[in-house]
C-alpha cells in the first residue's frame, strides 16, 4: 500500500503507497512532522505476486525484536521522526495496530484511532500483543475483501494490510536508528517497499507532509534507502 489512484492510494503488483497523518488522530497512519513520516503499503496480490497479509506478518516478525531490544533508558531518545521520541514512535505503531483491528471489526469499515498512552510500562509486550491481534484480524476470511474507509481513501482490507506493513517497516527503522541497532533488517520487504514507493510518490512534495528524498549510498541497506526516500536522514 492502481498506481494512479492518488498519491496515497493503492499501488499495483503488491507495491507501496504512502499514507500520512497525525500522531494521535488517525488522519493517516503516520505523522506529518516535516520528516516524511509516511510509509508504504501494498495492494491486493494477484497470481504470482506477493501477498500483502503475508508481508505484513513478515514485517511484524522483523520489527518485534527491534522493539524488544529497546532499553528503558532509551525510551526518551530523539528519533528521525521530528519531535518524536522512541516512546512516541512505539506508541504510534501500537495505536496503528489497534486501530487496524478496530477498523476491520467495525460494521462501517471505519474506527477512530485510540488515544492516550497505549504502551504503559512494557512497550515490547504492547507491540507484540497488538501486532498479533492485527495479523489475526487481517487473516480472517472476510478481511481481505472488506471495504474500509480510511482518512487517505477507501480500499479493501488487503490493501490496508499493505499500508500497515509500510508503517511497521519505516518506524522499525526509526527505532533501530535512534537506539543504535542495525538498520539492515528485512531487506526483501524494504526493497519491495522502496521500489513501489518510487512508482507511487511522483508528486511534488513541496507543501506535502513528506520531506524531500535524502541522499544515501547506492549500496546502503534497503531499509536505509527506503527511509531516505521518505525524507529521513540516514
Amino acid at each position: 500500500m492502481a498506481v494512479n489512484l492518488d498519491a496515497r492510494g493503492e499501488s499495483p503488483n503488491g507495491g507501496i503507497t504512502m499514507e500520512e497523518g497525525g500522531h494521535d488522530s488517525e488522519s493517516g497512519d503516520g505523522a506529518g512532522h516535516g520528516h516524511g513520516h509516511g510509509h508504504g503499503g501494498s495492494s491486493a496480490a494477484a497470481a504470482g505476486q506477493p501477498d500483502p497479509v503475508a508481508m505484513l506478518e513478515q514485517a511484524v516478525a522483523a520489527v518485534e525484536p527491534i522493539v524488544a531490544r529497546v532499553r528503558p533508558d532509551q525510551m526518551n531518545l530523539p528519533t528521525p521522526c521530528t519531535d518524536w521520541t522512541v516512546r512516541d514512535v512505539i506508541d504510534h505503531v501500537v495505536k496503528g495496530n489497534a486501530w487496524a483491528v478496530a477498523t476491520l471489526a467495525s460494521d462501517s469499515g471505519s474506527a477512530p484511532r485510540p488515544t492516550g498512552d497505549t504502551i504503559g510500562n512494557d512497550p515490547a509486550a504492547a507491540f507484540a500483543e497488538t501486532s498479533a491481534r492485527m495479523v489475526a484480524a487481517f487473516k480472517e476470511p472476510a478481511a481481505r475483501g472488506k471495504m474500509v474507509d480510511l482518512p487517505f481513501g477507501r480500499m479493501p482490507g488487503v490493501a490496508f494490510a499493505g499500508f500497515r506493513m509500510g508503517d511497521l517497516l519505516v518506524h522499525g527503522w526509526d527505532i533501530a536508528k535512534a537506539t543504535g541497532q542495525p538498520t539492515d533488517f528485512a531487506p526483501e520487504l524494504n526493497e519491495a517497499a522502496l521500489a513501489a514507493a518510487r512508482q507511487t510518490m511522483t508528486f511534488d512534495r513541496a507543501g506535502s507532509p513528506f520531506a524531500p528524498e535524502q541522499p544515501v549510498a547506492a549500496d546502503a541497506p534497503a531499509a536505509d534507502r527506503f527511509a531516505a526516500f521518505l525524507g529521513r536522514s540516514v
